[in-house]
């Protein structure tokens, strides 16, 4: 995830339309933010901000903004979410109704907030992205481009292992030692650990 390729491959491989990578960014966050806390999603994605931007030519705010609001609204209405979880549980709500209903006020919300507005305000607003945060993530030469697996994999490993520590918190009781193992191996610290391991490119 770190490496400042990886926003191209996922633009260039992935998406198949320049012109759709604030919706595929929209996507992402929302698939992304299920296990995490909005400040972990950013720190997590915002170098495919950066790196979609540089490639594409695509406005930092158009981008920025659909992910921040894709992350805004799991992480404040949509189970498994802990933040959601929690109001669950204090108003012992049910858990499948709150995520349909989470789905029909969250997905309509994220797509105005984020991609809709984000065209609107991006040919008002202009906004020069930081030279130092660019080239930080995007100095990287084409040769040195890892393969679309190995890339979708360790973009998407840590949010796996803190989906399945989200998961067994849920249905596992709190003695087990699988839960207890899960967590660890789940935590934002150890997956994100777990990812940065230097995986064969090919």
């Amino acid at each position: 995830m770190r490496r400042p390729s990886l926003g191209a491959i996922f633009v260039k491989r992935s998406i198949g339309s320049e012109k759709n990578v604030h919706w595929a960014m929209m996507v992402v966050a929302l698939i992304c933010g299920i296990p995490l806390f909005i400040q972990v999603g950013i720190v997590l994605l915002i170098p495919l901000v950066f790196v979609i931007a540089k490639h594409t030519g695509t406005s930092l705010i158009k981008i920025g903004l659909s992910l921040i609001t894709g992350l805004a609204v799991v992480h404040s209405l949509i189970p498994p979410h802990p933040a959601a979880m929690l109001a669950v549980s204090i108003f012992q709500a049910d858990v499948g109704k709150t995520i349909m209903l989470a789905l029909l006020v969250s997905l309509p919300a994220a797509a105005v907030a984020g991609p809709i507005y984000g065209t609107f305000i991006s040919k008002r607003i202009k906004l020069e992205p930081n030279a130092e945060l660019m080239a930080q993530f995007t100095e990287n030469k084409q040769k040195e481009l890892p393969g679309f697996g190995i890339t979708l994999f360790t973009i998407l490993l840590p949010v796996m292992l803190m989906l399945l520590a989200t998961i067994v918190n849920l249905t596992l009781p709190e003695t087990s030692s699988v839960r207890s193992v899960i967590n660890f191996i789940g935590s934002p610290v150890v997956s994100l650990l777990i990812a940065r391991r230097r995986w064969r490119l090919q």
